[in-house]
């Protein structure tokens, strides 16, 4: 359990799988934080957002939030990245919900979290009736199979621009792997590049931020 009074309650990766679907359901909506593991050669990514949903099988996780509230990076830095293993953050200050109705109902952010990369899962305080309300109507009779094959068709967009900018990008099962040294996760934007090397990692962002707005 963690100290913080915003943090409700902490998950260890083992007992997040372990979760029921009840105990889920009764998260859900909720503010979460969540420490995602990105490879021997990066920090953890800090991923936040109010948990919308959970898929029953890969336990792959569905969260909204502003584009503005998003700490995509390492120890809260958006798109840090270092040469350190795998660890978790014992640091309750990183843990910070954002003030109340804080979605902006024209410009969501939609992230999915995959099950296997879940280090901890912090548990924060529950949506406004409006914030909830913002969340429902962006998912009005979507599936999980709807919402993952929306962002894996931005990573499919993403990838064929920067293919056609002659970068060379592999898709792993984490997200984009781009000239070897960076991996770009959901939703695939230029706040979701984890890289090491500040002067690729800005050529990146660079690059998603100049893809056609009718593309992504």
């Amino acid at each position: 359990m963690c100290s913080s009074q915003q943090c409700l309650h902490t998950y260890t990766a083992e007992e997040f799988n372990a979760l029921e679907p009840t105990q889920i359901e009764s998260i859900r909506f909720h503010w979460v934080y969540i420490r995602c593991r990105t490879g021997k050669l990066t920090k953890p990514l800090t991923q936040t957002g109010f948990l919308y949903t959970v898929d029953p099988v890969s336990n792959s996780i569905v969260i909204v939030s502003s584009h503005s509230s998003q700490n995509t990076g390492s120890q809260g830095d958006p798109g840090s990245g270092s040469s350190h293993g795998d660890t978790v953050s014992s640091s309750e200050d990183e843990f910070q919900a954002p003030s109340e109705d804080s979605i902006d109902r024209n410009n969501p952010l939609i992230q999915v979290v995959m099950g296997h990369c879940v280090l901890e899962l912090r548990v924060g305080r529950l949506a406004t009736d409006s914030e909830r309300s913002i969340i429902e109507s962006i998912f009005p009779e979507e599936s999980f199979e709807e919402v993952v094959e929306a962002v894996e068709g931005r990573r499919d967009e993403l990838v064929g621009w920067l293919k056609d900018n002659r970068v060379p990008v592999e898709i792993e099962e984490d997200g984009v792997r781009v000239l070897g040294a960076a991996l770009i996760r959901p939703p695939f934007t230029a706040d979701s590049v984890d890289c090491g090397n500040e002067i690729v990692l800005a050529r990146i962002q660079q690059l998603i931020s100049n893809l056609p707005k009718s593309q992504i």
